[in-house]
């Protein structure tokens, strides 16, 4: 005798669908890639930092802006390697959580639109 498989939800997929929806959006995000792809270059391959940082911390604000100080914990200390990829992984949460807010947004202006009302 076999069950049936019941659907698992998937949470994940619907919080981040805001994300992808709109064009807006998918736009953010490839500058959030081109920020951390040129940050990735400086870092690991010309191994010269010195405005990639910037540039990421610009890309992913404000979200980004208020997370960037925490790789600095790590530095002067034996884990020193764990800073640069925090910072990345740092800074793709935080596109990642501006893309669905910005998504959002949109959807927000989508549907006042729709109903014929206006925003106050």
């Amino acid at each position: 005798m076999t069950r049936d498989a019941a659907p698992r939800p998937r949470r994940i997929p619907a919080l981040l669908a805001p994300a992808f929806d709109n064009m807006l959006s998918r736009a953010y995000l490839v500058l959030v890639a081109a920020a951390v792809g040129l940050d990735v270059h400086a870092t690991y391959v010309i191994h010269d930092p010195s405005f990639a940082g910037l540039w990421l911390a610009l890309a992913t604000a404000p979200f980004g802006l208020l997370t960037m100080p925490l790789p600095a914990v790590f530095w002067d200390t034996p884990v020193e390697w764990i800073g640069p990829p925090l910072q990345l992984a740092i800074a793709v949460t935080a596109g990642l959580v501006n893309a669905v807010h910005l998504g959002r947004m949109v959807a927000g202006n989508r549907a006042t639109a729709r109903n014929g009302r206006t925003a106050a």
